[in-house]
């Protein structure tokens, strides 16, 4: 029981790091965007 909520844990984790990474490369994105059309 307990080896399904820590997969489910880690699940979890890897799709929260998987968004904000995406956020982040999107961030990074929009900064260049602005960086060259002043």
């Amino acid at each position: 029981m307990s080896v399904i909520m820590n997969q489910k844990k880690e699940i979890l984790e890897k799709l929260a790091f998987i968004r904000r990474h995406k956020e982040f490369a999107s961030f990074g994105v929009k900064e260049q965007e602005v960086s060259y059309n002043p």
